[in-house]
């Protein structure tokens, strides 16, 4: 009898939820079918500031912050690049710059102008403090960044992140000192309102503060983001004298029922009665937040608890955010609220906006996190949502599904998620390296320029700089080194070339503990001899074989773990078998079996943990799969 392995489970539910697996959807790569497409129809850096404000505000932003999350999941330079040229043809589009008048700004909202700022402010802080080695990271010389309208030379990232904060805070200082800003009332629509802007309008200026004040160790800015973080967390009291009501209720109101919580789009801005000069009630309630809105506020406090952690932002907000999307937005009957409290009227925009659901997914990291934090997880409703009505598209999906940048940016969140949970495969077509790269995959890595399917066709313009390049081939060019690692296998189709001197360096390595988060020693494969040698790569295949003995290692994960009140089991079953699932106490009791002696078909199946007959303690959950046994060991406290 081989000997098992204990597992700690501290199990507070005892109902087992089966979970689809999502890993076999194309999400990165459809990410970059769709952002050509819509980046090709919106051309940022032919945009009009007079005419095209808000292509830039909610268009070309929104693609910042989609570009940064690719990176940070996927590690490709690509998106980088399409960061820094896009800021230039931003700045170069301010007003005092293109000489439209002498403010520092793009737009004449100062909703705008917050999201186009906040965006910038992140990828500075992502260069400058959350990912340092991009600071002395050569910038390759395409001609977009060295023929510059500002005539500078840009040798590294870290050299082009520090101009573009020199530029961000010109106009964060301009906003100030034009008296857009009090710290009692944050962000004003203008300088002559006695009221601060609606709580969506606050977000993207809260964010360039944060992220500038973090990046440039200003504490001017990092004191205004707490003065923010004080008024998202304050009551709204007034009484309307006209109508005899009085309100008294925090901003971000708690329905106890779902734990979520719900306000008003007008946030802490009380306008007053035009004739009495007193505060207008009916004004104040007229508009319940929509849900794409929403999506905006809750950037705001995912970041402000991601990189401010002593504000007064905590975990229990972030459920409650959650909850606002998987209980209030969403219903379980499938449908999609118009606001965050669940209803479908009061709000404005009036329009379907099931469109915002990808940019809730961040959320997904809640499910779980307490017992009110139930099914049905954020991680299944999105990615449900995408599975039918954004993936495998042969053009844009239209209204209500996807809305450009906003869209974008929320697809971007879904790749991010997907990555982080499922064993995700991923194919790069035609693209010419011209800058060292890295290329990443937990399941099987393809490069396959001559694949001609949904997201590529002959010819194509490549994803990556250099844009010129549409051939159908994957070449690496002189003086550059790619690293491929995935956990199955590295795939090199027809089309695979390597530039004809000995300068070039690539690396292959195939590590199995990619797709699993147990592996006491795993194993790192090298494999750069295979690929380093032949010019042409056609249909070299580099992987490791499962062996027969290794077929049932480390395919039982949970997660969350430790945990307080459930989490999801996940295993994996690499050819049809028969499968038990075990709860045994520390004597060995048996305490639960939902899974006795079942079939399954080869593929990841999730289940998610949920009992009240289970005491806090000491718990081992038992996998066995024809006979073999599978233990994860955890220690997780009441």
């Amino acid at each position: 009898m081989k000997k098992i392995l204990p597992i700690v489970l501290f199990l507070f539910l005892s109902n087992f939820t089966f979970s689809q697996s999502y890993q076999f959807l194309k999400t990165k790569e459809e990410f970059d079918f769709y952002n050509s497409l819509f980046v090709n129809r919106l051309k940022p850096c032919e945009l009009n500031p007079e005419y095209d404000a808000e292509n830039l505000g909610i268009g070309v932003s929104y693609l910042i912050d989609a570009y940064i999350t690719m990176y940070k999941t996927t590690g490709d330079k690509a998106y980088l690049y399409k960061c820094v040229i896009q800021t230039l043809c931003i700045v170069k589009n301010r007003h005092d710059i293109v000489g439209i008048n002498s403010d520092k700004r793009w737009a004449d909202r100062v909703y705008l102008d917050g999201n186009i700022l906040g965006a910038m402010a992140r990828f500075v802080y992502l260069v400058k403090v959350e990912d340092q080695s991009l600071q002395n990271t050569p910038l390759y010389p395409f001609p977009e960044i060295t023929n510059n309208p500002f005539n500078q030379s840009f040798q590294t990232f870290g050299a082009y992140a520090n101009w573009l904060s020199l530029k961000i805070n010109e106009s964060l200082n301009w906003f100030i000192s034009e008296n857009y800003w009090t710290n009692s009332l944050g962000l004003k629509k203008n300088p002559d309102d006695k009221n601060g802007a609606e709580i969506n309008m606050q977000v993207g200026f809260g964010r360039a503060l944060l992220f500038m004040g973090l990046s440039c160790q200003n504490l001017d800015y990092i004191q205004k983001t707490f003065s923010l973080v004080y008024l998202i967390k304050s009551d709204v009291a007034f009484y309307d004298l006209c109508d005899f009501i009085s309100y008294n209720n925090p901003v971000f109101i708690h329905d106890e029922t779902n734990n979520s919580y719900w306000w008003y789009h007008s946030g802490w801005r009380v306008q007053k009665h035009c004739i009495f000069n007193t505060p207008d009630y009916d004004n104040y309630v007229e508009y319940i937040e929509d849900a794409s809105h929403g999506a905006v506020v809750t950037q705001l406090f995912l970041d402000y608890y991601n990189y401010q952690p002593f504000t007064m932002i905590n975990t229990q907000d972030l459920i409650r955010l959650r909850n606002t999307f998987s209980k209030n937005i969403y219903d379980q009957n499938g449908v999609f609220h118009k606001a965050v409290n669940g209803q479908n009227s009061a709000v404005y925009p009036t329009f379907p906006m099931e469109y915002t659901t990808l940019n809730y997914i961040p959320f997904a990291q809640y499910d779980g996190a307490d017992i009110t934090a139930t099914p049905p997880n954020v991680f299944n409703i999105v990615m449900g949502f995408y599975a039918t009505h954004i993936a495998n598209k042969n053009s844009f999906p239209s209204l209500p599904y996807y809305n450009n940048g906003m869209s974008l940016q929320g697809h971007a969140e879904v790749v991010h998620a997907q990555w982080e949970k499922e064993c995700t495969e991923l194919t790069i077509y035609n693209r010419k390296l011209v800058y060292n790269q890295n290329f990443k995959s937990k399941g099987t890595l393809t490069i396959a320029p001559q694949q001609f399917d949904l997201y590529h066709k002959s010819s194509d313009r490549a994803m990556a700089d250099p844009v010129i390049f549409q051939e159908d081939h994957f070449i690496i060019d002189s003086n550059v080194t790619a690293f491929f690692e995935a956990g199955d296998a590295i795939v090199f189709k027809p089309g695979t070339q390597l530039k004809p001197d000995q300068c070039n360096t690539i690396r292959a390595f195939i590590n199995p503990s990619l797709c699993s988060d147990f592996l006491q020693n795993p194993t790192r494969f090298d494999l750069g001899d295979t690929v380093q040698k032949p010019f042409d790569i056609a249909d070299t295949v580099v992987k490791t074989p499962v062996k027969p003995e290794d077929q049932y290692k480390n395919d039982l994960t949970v997660s969350p773990n430790p945990f307080t009140y459930y989490t999801n089991v996940q295993f994996t079953i690499l050819k049809q078998s028969v499968v038990s699932l075990k709860i045994i106490d520390k004597m060995g009791r048996v305490l639960d079996q939902p899974i006795n002696d079942i079939q399954y078909e080869e593929g990841v199946y999730n289940f998610q943990i949920q009992g009240e007959k289970f005491q806090s303690g000491l718990y081992y959950c038992i996998l066995i799969i024809d006979n073999h046994i599978t233990i994860t060991k955890s220690i997780v406290k009441n």
